[in-house]
């Protein structure tokens, strides 16, 4: 279908005018997802015969703080087992590292499970197959997504807020993410979901892990590693609410950076 004159030019003022808000939601004039994420690092190795994944992203809060926690995924209280550990520990003020450790080896041989974000809308990727990601459970409402092939692997968190759930209920469920090209060619997404029930709000990190792959030990690897296929190459979207509820997001972001506001995981 094409687009008449007034709708373009009805088109073009939005996407202007969304560039103009989200120039200031990300407070330095820059991509928001790279003014959020700074850095990612990514890693492997061995332990026990099982193969680690991890990437440790680095967060800017700007004036508001995350707390220092550590969860264990998929966590079984009659084995002690689980799958890895979502950690978050204070870096420099105002700034927090986000580690993702998964021990590969096990989570993948888990079916898959719950592909969505906690507000229930899509992971912000396409060229995923949403019935090949593996989803690991903290002890609270947050999760760690794993998809993985003989080609690519995604690593990503949504780390569920409770200062955000006032948020989620004026603006209802929506997401809010960018993509971030880093140096040395490290891919991702950052952004904020929301969702009109309180547990369904917060902060999500995705990251193209794919550099692992060649450092992985095959031998630590199960034979059934090949079962979750990724269709493509894996792409990392913008997704963005009407104008409206993005200037709600940026006014709550607002009032929560002038209060010092600390964070708290549900």
């Amino acid at each position: 279908m094409q687009l008449g004159t007034e709708d373009r030019i009805g088109l073009n003022l939005y996407i202007i005018s969304m560039t103009l808000l989200l120039v200031g939601l990300s407070g330095c004039g820059q991509n928001p997802a790279q003014d959020l994420v700074k850095g990612v690092d990514l890693m492997t190795y061995e332990l026990n015969s099982n193969s680690h994944m991890a990437a440790i992203f680095e967060v800017d809060t700007q004036r508001t703080s995350l707390p220092a926690i550590s969860l264990p995924l998929g966590y079984s209280p009659e084995t002690g087992f689980s799958y890895g550990e979502l950690s978050i520990s204070p870096s420099a003020p105002n700034r927090s590292k986000v580690t993702l450790d998964v021990n590969l080896t096990q989570a993948a041989q888990l079916p898959p499970s719950d592909p969505w974000l906690p507000n229930e809308l899509d992971l912000p990727i396409s060229g995923i197959d949403p019935s090949s990601i593996i989803s690991l459970k903290t002890s609270g409402s947050s999760k760690v997504y794993i998809a993985f092939s003989p080609e690519s692997v995604i690593l990503g968190t949504a780390i569920t807020l409770r200062e955000f759930d006032s948020l989620g209920e004026r603006v209802g469920r929506t997401n809010l993410f960018f993509p971030f090209n880093l140096k040395d060619q490290i891919f991702g997404s950052a952004g904020i979901f929301t969702g009109s029930k309180p547990h369904t709000s917060g902060l999500g990190l995705f990251v193209d892990a794919s550099p692992l792959l060649d450092r992985l030990n095959p031998e630590g690897l199960p034979a059934t590693l090949t079962y979750s296929q990724l269709h493509e190459k894996p792409k990392f979207q913008s997704t963005f609410p009407r104008y409206k509820k993005v200037k709600l997001i940026r006014r709550a972001i607002n009032k929560m950076n002038a209060r010092k506001q600390k964070l708290h995981l549900h």
